[in-house]
């Protein structure tokens, strides 16, 4: 949505032959909500730190080629946007 904002949108799933019986939903609200609490404090600090004006973004790790391989991708196609037909 923007730089620090950000939209979730829940979807559970369940086996097709559950019924509300078979599914406490309080049970799973009060898991989302303490994973939650738990992740959002992990990124809260992550932005803290890369708003920060003393933030130097460092390399990618072997394990994260496909997600470099995709901000390649995507810097390419906006590099190619950005210079028009």
């Amino acid at each position: 949505m923007a730089p620090r904002e950000t939209r979730i949108t829940l979807t559970w799933l369940v086996a097709g032959s559950a019924d509300d019986e078979d599914c406490d939903i309080d049970r799973i609200v009060e898991v989302w909500d303490v994973t939650t609490a738990e992740d959002r404090a992990i990124v809260d600090n992550n932005q803290a730190g890369v708003s920060s004006l003393r933030y130097v973004g460092g390399p990618y790790q072997p394990k994260e080629q496909p997600t470099l391989d995709m901000v390649r991708w995507y810097l390419t196609q906006l590099e190619a946007a950005l210079a028009g037909p």
